[in-house]
């Protein structure tokens, strides 16, 4: 009886054990949820509150860029910029350069190199992630074919560029950026998934609405 009596307080143990678990994953994983919901939530504010206080209307060279820095804050400003590709449903706001929220591990990233869209041939350069998790909002630009559209709300003006190349490089660190400089540029920049590769998109602009 003895016996039986210890066996049963195992399996009771047991149980309890698995239970326990269980309840926790699921408690991680609401966690996560609801981690995710808040910063989605967050960033809707931004935008809205981005294009309620703006007025919007609805022979290559190379250069060099380095990769921005990466800090670690969750302080959320304002947004300076949006970008939108209607192509593959991305919207995303984007932070200034000096900004500390300026960082590929939490945002769209805009590399110190860029000229902003108001300059003449200036070239905006983007960085985001690709691969798994909230964080690769990049993704889907492998998605993307030439003469695609995106936009780039700035200054209370709305920049509509359209996809004139894209070509992959090694990650080294740099990359080459092979453009025309007589025009206006938006250069977008993420990691090709599973390789030590990077994929590069050249948009060129061609029209400006205010």
């Amino acid at each position: 009886m003895l016996k039986e009596n210890k066996s049963n307080k195992k399996s009771q143990l047991l149980v309890v054990g698995s239970l326990l678990l269980i309840f926790l994953g699921f408690g991680l994983i609401f966690v996560k949820y609801y981690d995710r919901l808040s910063e989605e939530r967050v960033e809707e504010k931004l935008i809205e509150e981005y294009f309620n206080t703006s007025v919007i209307s609805t022979s290559t060279n190379e250069d060099i860029v380095t990769e921005n820095k990466v800090s670690d804050s969750k302080n959320k400003e304002s947004y300076m910029a949006i970008l939108e590709i209607p192509t593959i449903n991305l919207r995303k706001g984007i932070f200034s350069k000096d900004s500390k929220n300026n960082n590929v591990e939490q945002n769209v990233t805009i590399l110190d190199e860029s000229i902003l869209p108001n300059e003449n041939n200036g070239n905006v350069i983007l960085v985001a992630h690709s691969g798994t998790g909230y964080k690769a909002f990049f993704n889907n630009l492998v998605k993307l074919s030439n003469n695609d559209i995106a936009y780039l709300y700035y200054n209370n003006s709305r920049f509509t560029y359209k996809l004139v190349n894209q070509y992959e490089v090694d990650k080294t660190g740099e990359v080459s950026i092979r453009r025309n400089t007589d025009t206006n540029t938006l250069t977008l920049i993420t990691c090709k998934v599973d390789t030590n590769k990077q994929l590069v998109f050249i948009f060129e602009q061609y029209k400006e609405e205010f």
